[in-house]
């Protein structure tokens, strides 16, 4: 949980609902220097309980701050189904009353996602403030290796699988008339570099021990 890469912006926090705080400072630092950047914090429905989650809207939604924060709603925040969790429906609308536009989005729809996204991008680099975008989706595996699932039905997975994203945008694209054999190119590109990457990873040499302290605070 600790990854950060500094020529694409990316980091996370090993401290669950740390991402809210975290990327409402890179939005203060982008308005503070007049960057035409955008900061977006991603996290579970879980994470969003945090009390970080009111925190960050609340000053992000006070100082308009070019932030988009997205709740991936998989309802359930490691074992915990999110009704027994959470007093209300959906996390949008605790983002309302700070008066953080929000978008509740179908989140096994790839198209859904991005025209909200796409939306929340314009407000934040418009100057118009922080937006709050919720996806509704699901995870099939369980929530780490060796999980389990007792909490859950294996025919709740089965019948999100036929929602599965991925095969929804390909069947969809080909109603649209896009070639079949141009998405098996998408297709046998991204195995490609899946598989390059696992050659890498598991072809790279341990680091050394001496390191195992480099970067740390101490």
């Amino acid at each position: 949980m600790h990854l950060f890469d500094k020529e694409v912006r990316f980091s996370c926090s090993g401290i669950v609902g740390a991402s809210f705080p975290q990327a409402a400072g890179a939005a203060f630092a982008f308005k503070y220097r007049g960057e035409d950047n955008v900061a977006v914090a991603f996290a579970g429905e879980g994470a969003a309980n945090h009390g970080t989650f009111y925190e960050t809207l609340n000053a992000a939604s006070l100082w308009e701050l070019p932030l988009i924060v997205v709740v991936e709603d998989n309802m359930y925040a490691d074992s915990t189904p999110k009704n027994m969790a959470l007093a209300t429906p959906h996390h949008f609308q605790r983002a309302m009353s700070l008066n953080v536009p929000s978008y509740l989005v179908d989140g096994m729809d790839v198209i859904d996602v991005y025209l909200a996204t796409r939306k929340a991008v314009q407000r934040a680099r418009s100057g118009g403030g922080p937006s709050l975008i919720e996806a509704v989706t699901y995870r099939f595996r369980g929530h780490f290796e060796g999980d389990g699932q007792e909490y859950r039905e294996r025919d709740e997975v089965e019948v999100w699988r036929l929602m599965d994203p991925i095969t929804r945008l390909g069947n969809r694209l080909t109603k649209l008339g896009v070639e079949k054999e141009r998405l098996e190119e998408r297709r046998r590109r991204a195995r490609e570099k899946v598989d390059e990457a696992l050659k890498f990873a598991e072809e790279s040499p341990y680091p050394e021990p001496s390191t195992a302290l480099t970067g740390v605070f101490r």
